[in-house]
């Protein structure tokens, strides 16, 4: 029996034991970044099973070698997805695939260019998981860091102070950060088809999930988001990602059996006038007055947001701009 068939006997065996816990990481390019993903997962000390499964997309750089290196050094442990073509969709459908091969009680996110801080995570999660039986999810502060692992000044999701959140409280701002959470494997059966769609999936995920109970919130920041220009999210101007979330929200409401519809309405009048606001900006006074017609018209009470500014900084660009074609065309 050669080596890599008696590697694959090895982890059919281990898998036929279903862990407690699946670490979900989906990576693509991550060369400079995986070892360290990967490194943070298998220090974790836990009193049960846990599995890291790696959805690997087809990566232009050594990202699969290095991964096959873990593999061979940990078959009881790491269980590789190798896609022979790359799947495309922004990582959803890598996420997806990976997803399936999940087996554990509990799955936590980790994608390959982020890292875990604390040893103590999964069990921590899994110990608050277990005695909040109205979670469906929960998640903790995550550092920022640089491409080269400087420690930022700022902390994802530390402004969320609540104990314990609803789906309302995530419809209105997400504040998990994707490499904190960690949630019940059955909460996420099933990834709806508009899911492949969006630009970013995170926040989709974590909708998903709550529909399904609540989410905790744990003190400790046991996380590093790893901060860089290289997703796909972040690669989008400002116009194409408020358009994205407005069809997120469409999305999210049907989903959610249109339980939340007012809510969703006064959170897409917002939306609106963010992009009205932007389009005064780049002085395009006409589709800035449509949104400001298309908040108006989805909330026209919503108390989220102040539209007057934004009505008055219409009319003060409107007004400067007619003045300036009047006195161009002779008639002052």
């Amino acid at each position: 029996m050669s080596y890599r068939e008696s590697l694959k006997r090895a982890m059919t065996e281990t898998r036929a034991h279903k862990p407690k816990v699946s670490v979900l990481m989906i990576t693509y390019n991550h060369e400079a970044f995986i070892g360290q993903a990967v490194e943070s997962a298998l220090n974790q000390e836990t009193d049960f099973s846990y599995e890291i499964v790696v959805g690997e997309d087809k990566s232009t750089d050594g990202t699969r070698e290095i991964l096959l290196g873990y593999e061979a050094r940990y078959p009881e442990k790491i269980h590789l997805v190798l896609h022979e073509t790359n799947l495309g969709q922004g990582g959803k459908a890598n996420f997806a695939e990976t997803l399936w091969e999940c087996r554990g009680q509990y799955i936590a996110l980790l994608e390959g260019d982020d890292y875990w801080i604390s040893p103590y995570k999964l069990r921590k999660q899994v110990d608050f998981l277990e005695t909040h039986a109205e979670c469906a999810s929960c998640f903790h502060p995550a550092q920022f860091v640089d491409e080269q692992g400087k420690t930022l000044p700022q902390v994802a999701g530390a402004s969320q102070a609540q104990r314990i959140s609803t789906v309302e409280d995530l419809l209105i701002t997400n504040f998990i950060p994707t490499a904190s959470v960690m949630f019940r494997a059955n909460a996420l059966r099933r990834l709806p088809d508009w899911f492949f769609t969006l630009l970013r999936g995170d926040w989709a995920i974590h909708v998903l999930v709550a529909k399904h109970g609540n989410i905790g919130r744990l003190d400790e920041n046991m996380s590093a988001y790893r901060y860089h220009q290289g997703g796909l999210w972040s690669s989008v101007n400002s116009e194409m990602q408020i358009l994205d979330t407005i069809r997120e929200y469409y999305y999210f409401n049907e989903y959610l059996n249109y339980r939340h519809s007012r809510l969703i309405r006064d959170l897409i009048s917002r939306e609106y006038c963010i992009l009205g606001g932007v389009y005064i900006l780049k002085r395009e006074w006409f589709r800035a007055a449509e949104c400001l017609v298309r908040s108006f018209v989805k909330s026209p009470l919503n108390r989220r947001i102040h539209r007057t500014q934004l009505l008055s900084r219409l009319i003060m660009k409107g007004s400067t701009a007619l003045s300036g074609l009047l006195s161009s065309s002779g008639a002052f």
